[in-house]
């Protein structure tokens, strides 16, 4: 997590040093995420959460747009055996995540932009919450500290509101023995203070 933060510090100090266009602001908004596993026993349904944060902006046409933010996400579940009962259990995780986007506005009107955005996002576990997963056929259940995803989406500002929408997904799998891997799809507002 330190070097995460050491790269958004970095990339707001390096582009006020240069004098390139910068923009910086609170972020906050829903979520609908789930945790997918190539297990044929397990289903999933996903869950609606929130994320809020800050994000900066730096750059002109083509720019750099780190953020960092808290999230809620996770899964309702249901592993299937011919031979047990029907297991149901839930996964409920917060996180902080840093996704460093590589922007580009398809509209550069000023007042009025459309953007296009990518990249990766690590994704940093504070905290799980697992109802009746722990006792699931299993070996090695457990929860990853830390995730890397990647992000695309599109991005509108109108003035100083900025409205994005992007989907995630997981590069690895977030609990090992489950199989699983996450999978978010996000609206975010956001508010540019400079």
């Amino acid at each position: 997590m330190k070097k995460a933060l050491f790269v958004l510090i970095f990339c707001l100090v390096g582009a006020h040093a240069s004098r390139a266009q910068f923009t910086i602001g609170p972020k906050v908004g829903v979520n609908y995420s789930n945790l997918s596993s190539n297990l044929q026993s397990l289903e999933d349904e996903p869950i609606t959460g929130f994320h809020a944060g800050v994000f900066a902006r730096l750059g002109g046409r083509l720019h750099l747009q780190p953020e960092a933010y808290l999230i809620r996400r996770g899964s309702d579940l249901r592993f299937k055996d011919t031979g047990h009962e029907l297991l149901r259990g839930e996964v409920r995780y917060n996180s902080i995540d840093v996704p460093i986007l590589l922007g580009y506005k398809l509209i550069d009107g000023g007042l009025v932009n459309l953007r296009l955005m990518g990249g990766p996002v690590a994704s940093f576990i504070m905290s799980t919450d697992e109802d009746g997963v722990t006792e699931w056929p299993s070996e090695n259940n457990r929860y990853e500290d830390q995730v890397w995803g990647i992000q695309g989406g599109l991005g509108l500002d109108v003035g100083n509101l900025t409205l994005d929408v992007r989907y995630e997904t997981g590069l690895q799998d977030i609990n090992q023995g489950l199989r699983q891997r996450p999978h978010t799809f996000n609206v975010s507002l956001g508010w540019k203070l400079l």
